[in-house]
């Protein structure tokens, strides 16, 4: 099978996939829970422009489930969209509570260094994903691979990220918790970024929307 007839089936794989309104009210209420200690721990500061950050992310993901439901479920290269955005909105608010971590624990020089560290991760990040990619499609084969369920794998891991923060957090003094916060959020916030790819794969789609004939 040629590169070409590979690139089409990787930018199919989660078109027969359908997202639910439960599920959809589920994803939502997660990033709301998400979100909620972010928002306190803004207002508690007064840090308005992060507080607006924080709450975005909740926001677009409602408006983009309120736009691509169909029938009370989101289908087809809407719902391939639909996952890319809602995988980039927990990353946002992941990556932004790690972030404000930072800005918390230090200041001047030291702070900035690390930032732009945390900015170059992220494209690191990317770039891995983009080789991900141009593997999967080289090795691609007549399997069927879906995306469903990503959200319980995340879910698992957090919630052993936590138990086992917990666990520390027993011996630690406020320093080291909030590092291992920031260590959690980022973790968080790189696998979630995966959604990006869905994204690009919806953008390839509309631009190349004679494959969609192809498998109909």
């Amino acid at each position: 099978m040629s590169k070409q007839e590979n690139l089409k089936k990787v930018m199919l794989l989660g078109i027969e996939n359908t997202t639910s309104l439960k599920e959809c009210i589920k994803y939502e209420i997660m990033l709301i829970f998400v979100s909620i200690p972010l928002i306190v721990f803004n207002i508690v500061l007064k840090k308005y422009i992060f507080l607006t950050l924080s709450i975005l992310p909740a926001i677009l993901h409602l408006l983009c489930a309120v736009k691509f439901m169909s029938g009370r479920k989101i289908e087809g290269i809407r719902e391939i969209l639909y996952s890319g955005i809602s995988l980039c909105c927990l990353s946002f608010i992941s990556g932004l509570g790690g972030i404000e971590i930072l800005i918390y624990l230090l200041e001047g020089t030291e702070r900035i260094i690390m930032i732009s560290m945390v900015c170059v991760s992220y494209v690191l990040v990317l770039k891995f994903y983009k080789y991900i990619v141009g593997k999967q499609i080289d090795k691609m084969s007549e399997s069927k691979t879906t995306q469903k369920g990503i959200w319980m794998p995340l879910a698992s891991c957090g919630a052993l990220g936590m138990s086992t923060a917990r666990i520390f957090a027993k011996d630690a003094d406020n320093g080291t918790i909030l590092v291992m916060l920031f260590i959690c959020c980022m973790i968080i916030s790189y696998v979630c970024l995966f959604g990006i790819i869905n994204i690009y794969k919806y953008r390839y789609i509309m631009k190349h929307k004679e494959i969609l004939d192809e498998i109909r």
